[in-house]
């Protein structure tokens, strides 16, 4: 309807929203490509705060397919449109999800020092998504929360979030 209508940009909410049920029921080739659809409608609209967001649940649909590269640098550039737009409660599920990617390749240290920004942000945006952070990754097994040192946490990040 959405499409008749000529409203991209509900037509491309509706296709990610459509993609991120079909990666709940564990159908990941069709997430992938709903996903990857909504991400080109919002890059063919300019809009860099519906990117962010895309780039980040395909970045997660390509960690639960063992794509670990590509997730990584789908959430590379979805943190620096988060950033570029201050989307603070996204950017902190995308550093939480950074987090997972790098557990599940065996880099402990980056995936405690992604965790630990993804902590900051979550707290930064006045909303807390503890269920999204919290939830742990399929591959890694871990929660964002349960890999992130507390201590010293906003005085290594605190001159980005102003």
């Amino acid at each position: 309807l959405s499409r008749e209508l000529g409203d991209r940009r509900s037509e491309g909410i509706g296709l990610g929203n459509v993609a991120h049920m079909h990666r709940r029921m564990g159908r990941l080739d069709d997430a992938r490509r709903g996903l990857s659809r909504a991400l080109e409608i919002a890059r063919q609209m300019g809009d860099s705060r519906w990117q962010g967001y895309w780039l980040s649940l395909l970045a997660e649909v390509e960690e639960e397919q063992g794509r670990l590269d590509d997730a990584r640098a789908r959430l590379d550039e979805a943190r620096d449109l988060q950033e570029a737009v201050g989307d603070r409660l996204n950017l902190g599920l995308t550093w939480c999800r950074i987090g997972q990617v790098e557990l599940a390749r065996g880099d402990r240290a980056a995936a405690q020092a992604a965790a630990t920004d993804a902590e900051v942000w979550r707290s930064a945006s006045r909303q807390a998504p503890t269920r999204s952070c919290g939830r742990p990754s399929r591959r890694s097994g871990r929660g964002c929360l349960e890999i992130a040192p507390r201590r010293g946490a906003y005085e290594r990040v605190a001159s980005r979030i102003v």
